[in-house]
């Protein structure tokens, strides 16, 4: 079955799954996991409010996604028998938001 990867997140909420580093992992999954380039939306596409392109803050690379009440998402496929390990890893920030928040700030895969 697919696996969906899914970054949604409250109000200021910035968002990048790359690691720390700023060569792309290849070994990675994950279509376009830094947002670099013009048009992301190629490689992520948005749920309810989506998300805006940033150069202010990030990661690794130039630019980064900002979530206010949405989400960036993207399907992958996963050939791997059942009972496998799957490692998913990534990088999530958060502005503003209370341990209280709920399913208000959340990270899903």
């Amino acid at each position: 079955a697919p696996l969906s990867l899914i970054c949604d997140g409250a109000e200021e909420d910035i968002l990048s799954p790359e690691p720390l580093h700023t060569d792309v992992d290849p070994d990675s999954m994950v279509e376009d996991g830094s947002f670099e380039g013009k048009d992301v939306s190629g490689s992520w596409s948005s749920y309810e409010n989506g998300y805006e392109v940033v150069a202010d803050e990030f990661q690794s690379g130039l630019q980064s996604i900002r979530v206010t009440d949405g989400a960036a998402k993207q399907t992958v496929v996963v050939n791997a028998p059942a009972g496998s390990t799957v490692k998913i890893s990534g990088y999530s920030k958060s502005s503003g938001a209370s341990p209280d928040r709920g399913n208000d700030y959340s990270v899903y895969s």
